[in-house]
């Protein structure tokens, strides 16, 4: 039986100890996926095209790979990566806070930017 994605989803972040639930919408979109979280508030969101489909070379691939519900494969991806921003029992979270990131990543890119 096909699991729903908004069960997919917080399947996922149970899997990283992460325990707020999801926003899970389901919105005819090109991309077909958007995924974001707030760092003040931890939630994630994720907005994904339920008629999502993969072209002729996708699908070779997938094949390829054993993977059998692919729209479900991408969620579990996408929201894996969300939980990179969320301090979890995984992995360490990138970068862990807000200040964190500004110092760690917005302060060296504009560093870098300045210079061009």
């Amino acid at each position: 039986m096909k699991r729903t994605i908004e069960r997919v989803v917080n399947e996922t972040l149970g899997e990283y100890g992460i325990l707020k639930t999801a926003k899970v919408e389901a919105v005819k979109r090109t991309p077909s996926f958007e995924a974001f979280t707030d760092l003040k508030t931890n939630q994630t969101t994720l907005r994904y095209d339920p008629d999502f489909r993969l072209g002729k070379r996708e699908r070779v691939f997938a094949q390829r790979k054993n993977v059998g519900v692919p729209l479900e494969t991408c969620v579990e991806h996408i929201t894996g990566h969300e939980c990179g921003h969320i301090p979890n029992r995984k992995r360490r979270s990138c970068p862990g806070t807000v200040e964190e990131h500004v110092e760690h990543f917005y302060e060296p890119v504009a560093e870098v930017l300045k210079s061009k």
